[in-house]
């Protein structure tokens, strides 16, 4: 079995943005070109995948009928944005393979940066039941629902992952929070409760001071708001956001 990667609490997907049809020849035409500009970029900055890349390449070649092989090629495929070349490679290991243990999540994990979420899920869920101690398949599945426009199912997988992980990162803290905060109204104390939580182990966490001043204006606990806004340091309160968050405060 495959080492799944290191739990990491944040969002992992690097999804290139829709582009309207109705935005015309030009605008498709720009984006398609600041997309190549951060898949130009991805490799730029991660140059290890390309020698990783390139190794996976040479050991295929001695050994084609590698499954293990194929899915830790197509995984950094899938980080480098090249999703084709990941699904080539994972269809290619599910044929040698169908019940591979690692290809569900590994799979999982392509379908959420492409923006598929329900498929995504299928395919968690399938993996969270043999293995439902594992934190960040908890957290992906949040990913996914939170995709599928489903914030207090999110939350829940959230909360789950936050649960079974020894240190989740202030990453998962905040997307938990985010998720009740889109839920709704009745929801926006808890997601308060989630906050002081993640402040309690990061103090200084500004992501966390942020969506809680927000959570707290929106829910009109304006004392609340500008306790979160005094723990952050003064230099990141001129930062544009801040001052917004700033003017709020003081109508």
């Amino acid at each position: 079995m495959l080492s799944l990667p290191g739990w990491a609490g944040v969002a992992r997907s690097s999804r290139p943005p829709e582009v309207a049809s109705s935005c015309g020849r030009t605008a498709w035409l720009a984006a398609t070109a600041m997309l190549l500009l951060c898949f130009t970029a991805v490799s730029a900055a991660h140059p290890e995948l390309a020698v990783q890349s390139e190794q996976l390449d040479h050991e295929l070649s001695e050994q084609p009928a590698s499954a293990e092989l194929l899915i830790r090629r197509g995984d950094i495929h899938r980080r480098e944005g090249n999703y084709a070349a990941a699904e080539q490679d994972f269809s290619a290991a599910r044929q040698l393979e169908p019940d591979n243990p690692d290809l569900d999540f590994y799979q999982a994990r392509l379908l959420l940066d492409m923006g598929s979420a329900e498929e995504a899920d299928v395919l968690l869920g399938r993996w969270i039941t043999l293995h439902p101690d594992q934190p960040t398949a908890w957290s992906l599945r949040g990913d996914a629902r939170m995709q599928m426009n489903q914030p207090v199912a999110a939350a829940e997988a959230y909360a789950r992952a936050i649960e079974l992980s020894e240190r989740a990162s202030p990453g998962v803290y905040l997307q938990q929070a985010n998720a009740l905060h889109a839920a709704g109204p009745s929801h926006w104390q808890q997601a308060l409760s989630v906050i002081n939580s993640g402040l309690e182990k990061f103090p200084l966490e500004v992501s966390l001071l942020g969506l809680g001043t927000d959570i707290a204006l929106d829910s009109a606990q304006p004392d609340l708001a500008e306790d979160y806004f005094e723990r952050v340091p003064t230099k990141v309160r001129a930062l544009p956001q801040w001052q917004a968050r700033a003017a709020r405060l003081s109508p």
